[in-house]
């Protein structure tokens, strides 16, 4: 073989290495740029799940905002019922003639079912409100209803136990709570299988008040759990609300 040929076979040699010297240094480029890349994209989809986490806030914010900003109102409210309240025994103080609800019921010997709603009543403005599309609106006319202290309200708050908006929904507990009415309880009891446990611990705070029972239900218990405390509390109802609905028992809570 020549020097010549032997020559040129090891410059072809010599640039067949540094080819394939470039081409694995090609493909740890490509591989770096590809796992650039699957960690863009995990990236992105943190970012997705950050951007949905932020708009869930924000809409919280804007309804605590809402709520907050409704309080101010319920207090004047509250303060309107408190007057009408003072007004009606004044005047009952002053004509002493009229017998009240409750010296009727008393003379009958037997108890009266709720009363239905007075036409005039201060709180029947709220009532439109608890069918508003809006849940701060719902909310603030609940709270108010359950300040009134009226049985005569009881039969329009007992539905929102089942609203969409889990605020509204504990907001109902403490109003039912408020008003006193055993007939409450077992809606309440009901509401103890609420898919929130806020509301199911709501709704025991409630029933708790109403009834003085201490029958044990843990709201974060499992769901087979709970739902053998629910039917312990279904169970005591079926008994107890012969007596108490028979005398037609309240908790007052004035």
């Amino acid at each position: 073989m020549s020097a010549n040929l032997k020559e040129e076979i090891g410059e072809r040699e010599s640039e067949a290495a540094q080819a394939r010297s470039a081409i694995q240094a090609l493909a740890a480029r490509v591989q770096e740029l590809e796992q650039t890349a699957a960690n863009a994209a995990a990236l992105e989809r943190r970012i997705d799940k950050l951007d949905g986490r932020l708009a869930s806030l924000d809409d919280f914010a804007s309804r605590v905002e809402r709520q907050i900003g409704v309080v101010d109102n319920l207090s004047l409210t509250v303060a309107e019922l408190v007057a009408a309240r003072a007004r009606a025994t004044e005047q009952a103080a002053l004509d002493p003639a009229q017998p009240s609800q409750s010296g009727q019921s008393a003379q009958s010997g037997a108890s009266a079912p709720l009363a239905p709603a007075s036409a005039n009543a201060i709180w029947q403005r709220w009532v439109p409100d608890l069918s508003s599309s809006d849940p701060g609106t719902r909310w603030q006319a609940v709270q108010a209803l359950g300040e009134t202290h009226d049985l005569a309200a009881l039969p329009h708050l007992v539905p929102l136990l089942t609203d969409g908006d889990i605020f509204v929904r504990m907001a109902t507990c403490r109003s039912l709570s408020n008003l006193g009415g055993i007939e409450a309880v077992p809606a309440l009891i009901d509401t103890l299988e609420d898919e929130e446990a806020a509301v199911r611990d709501a709704a025991l705070v409630a029933l708790k008040g109403l009834t003085d029972q201490t029958i044990a239900f843990d709201p974060l218990a499992r769901d087979a759990d709970r739902s053998k405390r629910v039917k312990a509390w279904r169970e005591w109802w079926e008994e107890a609300s012969k007596e108490l609905l028979g005398k037609g028992k309240t908790r007052s809570k004035s």
